[in-house]
């Protein structure tokens, strides 16, 4: 009988022990399985920037900005970094990777719905070879034509320094200078003049949203009915967005910045290419006869950069 009854014991604890180690095999294979779930969503892009690595772990952090999403090591190789912010129109989200030494390695727009052409070029080669190969003590720059979208994704990078840095005890002491990113846009032709001077519709004018001044230096931003409002085109369209820098003193236009055109894909959004935008730069509007040329093609979009330079040069008199 005792014989028995201890058998049954060890018999007991032997399925307990099993029953245990199941149980502890089992919440170690789901914490395995949850965690490589996590790593599945951004595998593709970890694997772009880390060619050649098999192991990939998310990573503990802490992000006082809420911009950090989340953090992946690379083992023995670097750190990968998924960001979100909000662009001009919605949330951009992309990833970054620095290596151990604090390199950029790579950098990717994975979420993008804001206005092509324009804070697209925030995925564009001039942009994105001003982020690779950076440091994270290095300081990036705005492109002209897209700096909404291109602020969300350096504020977004700042994030991520402040994040590496700390947790790799590397001090940055904010002496870095950002490199101008110069914008590589395609050829547009020029087509027929108009009148800076001119009477223009009211439907038609430009509305000061802003206004800067240090000094003789004017700074407005305007917003201007383009194609899209002026057809009801895109369904709810909005109106195109202008900044025009003027000294007022020699009655000269310093710069014309378009940073929302909302015209036609690769139509009206070309307002925003250099060589239509450059025509503009030292312009003296002393004389009242000036004109500027429009584009071939998207005239009307081009002729709401005009009626919003017109309305920032009445603005500053």
């Amino acid at each position: 009988m005792k014989n028995s009854m201890a058998k049954n014991i060890v018999i007991l604890l032997v399925t307990v022990l099993l029953s245990g180690g199941i149980l502890i095999f089992a919440e170690s294979k789901l914490a395995f399985t949850i965690k490589n779930q996590a790593v599945a969503q951004d595998l593709g892009t970890l694997q772009k920037f880390f060619p050649g690595v098999e192991e990939f772990s998310v990573v503990d952090f802490v992000d006082e900005t809420g911009l950090v999403k989340k953090v992946y090591e690379a083992k023995d190789t670097g750190y990968a970094y998924i960001v979100e912010n909000q662009g001009y129109k919605d949330k951009l989200v992309f990833a970054v990777a620095l290596d151990n030494e604090g390199t950029i390695k790579g950098y990717e727009v994975t979420r993008f719905n804001d206005t092509d052409g324009i804070g697209s070029k925030i995925k564009d080669e001039p942009f994105v070879n001003s982020i690779v190969g950076k440091t994270s003590t290095d300081a990036f720059a705005t492109i002209s034509g897209a700096t909404i979208s291109c602020t969300a994704i350096i504020v977004g990078l700042d994030a991520v320094k402040d994040n590496y840095n700390a947790m790799k005890g590397i001090v940055d002491d904010g002496t870095s200078t950002p490199e101008v990113v110069v914008p590589v846009d395609p050829p547009v032709e020029l087509g027929s003049s108009i009148m800076i001077f001119r009477e223009v519709s009211e439907k038609r004018q430009g509305t000061i949203t802003d206004k800067q001044i240090e000094g003789d230096i004017e700074t407005y931003t305007v917003t201007v009915s383009g194609y899209a409002v002026l057809e009801g085109d895109h369904g709810e369209p909005i109106p195109n967005t202008v900044i025009i820098k003027l000294n007022k003193q020699s009655k000269t236009i310093l710069s014309v910045e378009v940073t929302v055109a909302s015209d036609t894909k690769n139509i009206g959004t070309q307002i925003t290419n250099a060589t239509f935008l450059d025509q503009f730069k030292d312009l003296s509007y002393a004389d009242e006869t000036v004109e500027a040329d429009t584009i071939s093609g998207a005239t009307v979009s081009s002729t709401s950069v005009i009626n919003a330079i017109l309305a920032a040069i009445q603005a500053s008199k």
